[in-house]
């Protein structure tokens, strides 16, 4: 079966549930699924378990995908998706938020393409259409020669090519208005070489397991169920636009729909870029990404919470309360608002207030455990803080900081280099 194309294994596995077609087409892509999480989530762990739910929701859809589909590209843009909502949610957010609060310098010195074209890569392909993107995948991230990327996209070589410069420039373009200038050259050469790494040993038949559905754990599972969702609101957001631009009679509840959705769509991209800035040092930038979407959608609890988490890390303590209070009283058990009202009393030092708060957000929210374990460091309770340590160190989360203070609890010292880290200034 090895010879056979992903539409040809596809039928096979569609039309005769052919668990070697399945996992022929899981070992085929899992390096390209991997990487597109990796890139998303920078944590190995979550990036495997983002991979076996993407070929779990392959499976569950294979008799439903159109005749013509690009599988590359369908499991590109479906990775994507994935890894897109896992980072939203809230244990990834907060995970991100601790590293953003802990970061006080950024990697902007370091001249590279990759470096500075990686973090921004895949949010520059969700702006290419259907065809543009996979013809950049096809060709830069398989490595697929020109005419291959034509018999893929039912197009002619000389049509493939053109297809590809195209998109090639219109993500040229995209870096350029964010000041990274490249030559398309250097752009398709980043890529090639850097948009793809190898995926785990064994990945790829823990993948086959989870979607026969005899491995799949309970977060694999609730990471299908949060993207097959995404999948189906981006489909009615469409069918929306398509009724509206259709429907211009009588449309007056049509419009109001398009503009919920629409406004909904914009914050949460606006929220998206919030982050990216706010991780990138462009604090100011990342301020009026969030204001934008907290004025297009106040009572969305995770745009007031992005804007906290940016007055917090722009050193305006009142302004980041305020936030949170205002996300605590649309949602009082949000785990983020939880572990930002923590950060606020820890930068305070005032342990018990941290402590109180950062307990709440805990169950649900690992860089609370970063709070909690540098709570009790820094005021010598080594017992409690090695707990706190040591699940950090079992989530993978911040590994080679939560192994230091995993070691510093363990031999009941904290000295150095570690307290004037942790120590609130």
């Amino acid at each position: 079966m090895q010879d056979m194309d992903d539409i040809e294994l596809l039928r096979q596995y569609a039309e005769h549930d052919s668990e070697e077609a399945f996992t022929v087409l899981v070992q085929r892509h899992v390096n390209l699924v991997y990487s597109i999480a990796f890139r998303h989530v920078a944590n190995a762990h979550r990036a495997e378990e983002i991979t076996q739910a993407v070929f779990v929701i392959l499976a569950r859809k294979a008799r439903k995908l159109r005749p013509g589909t690009v599988l590359s590209g369908w499991l590109y843009h479906t990775a994507r998706l994935t890894a897109a909502n896992a980072q939203r949610s809230e244990i990834q957010r907060t995970r991100r938020e601790q590293e953003a609060y802990l970061q006080s310098t950024i990697t902007e010195n370091e001249s590279d393409a990759w470096t500075q074209i990686g973090p921004w890569l895949d949010h520059a392909m969700a702006g290419l259409n259907e065809k543009d993107r996979n013809a950049i995948v096809l060709r830069f991230f398989e490595g697929r020669n020109l005419r291959e990327v034509g018999t893929a996209i039912g197009a002619s070589e000389e049509a493939a090519k053109k297809r590809v410069t195209r998109a090639l420039e219109r993500l040229r373009h995209f870096f350029s208005k964010r000041g990274i200038t490249l030559t398309a050259a250097g752009l398709a050469a980043a890529v090639s070489a850097n948009s793809i790494q190898a995926a785990p040993a064994g990945l790829a038949i823990s993948a086959v397991a989870a979607a026969k559905g005899s491995a799949a754990t309970a977060s694999t599972l609730t990471l299908v169920k949060g993207a097959l969702k995404v999948m189906a609101w981006t489909k009615l957001k469409i069918a929306a636009v398509v009724g509206v631009a259709v429907i211009l009679t009588a449309s007056t509840t049509t419009v109001i729909i398009k503009k919920s959705l629409d406004d909904r769509g914009d914050a949460d991209q606006l929220m998206k870029e919030g982050w990216e800035m706010l991780q990138s040092g462009h604090r100011s930038e990342a301020v009026a990404k969030f204001d934008r979407a907290v004025k297009l959608d106040p009572k969305n609890p995770d745009a007031w919470n992005g804007r906290g988490w940016v007055s917090f890390n722009s050193g305006r303590p009142q302004e980041a309360e305020q936030a949170f209070q205002k996300v605590l009283a649309l949602n009082p058990t949000h785990p983020a608002a939880l572990n930002g009202m923590g950060q606020l009393y820890l930068a305070k030092k005032d342990y018990e207030q941290a402590e109180s708060w950062l307990l709440k957000a805990a169950p649900q929210a690992s860089a609370a455990w970063f709070g909690l374990a540098r709570i009790y460091l820094v005021q010598g309770k080594f017992d409690q803080a090695e707990e706190w340590a040591q699940k950090l160190v079992d989530s993978g989360d911040m590994n080679d900081m939560a192994k230091q203070m995993l070691e510093a609890a363990k031999k009941k010292e904290l000295t150095g280099k570690l307290r004037q880290m942790l120590e609130p200034k």
